[in-house]
């Protein structure tokens, strides 16, 4: 018999206290985006210090419109121009018919 099955409690207890520290450290840890943690947005206050937050939602919508804007800017960025021309090949590819579509 190992230790495992000689305590049970202890082991759920264990289990438990892993799970209380992993949701914990998860709603704490502050986005890179938001530059606000995930508890600070539900519980209106600070998950380490006693005290509120209040969040700014518009400030927060505005950058990450920022972020998406540059980072499709970097994407674009390393895009090859191409004009298309009448008779130009292009590859084109060919969805096989939606087998539901015909059930009644």
């Amino acid at each position: 018999m190992n230790n495992n099955e000689q305590h049970p409690d202890l082991l759920n207890t264990y289990i438990d206290t892993a799970l209380c520290s992993s949701i914990y450290a998860l709603n704490s840890a502050i986005n890179t985006t938001t530059k606000v943690s995930p508890g600070a947005f539900v519980f209106q206050r600070d998950m380490i210090l006693p005290i509120t937050c209040i969040t700014n939602w518009e400030l927060i919508r505005n950058k990450k419109q920022l972020r998406i804007q540059h980072n499709n800017f970097l994407e674009n960025k390393r895009r090859r121009p191409f004009s298309y021309t009448v008779n130009n090949k292009v590859f084109g590819l060919k969805f096989p018919e939606n087998p539901r579509k015909n059930v009644l």
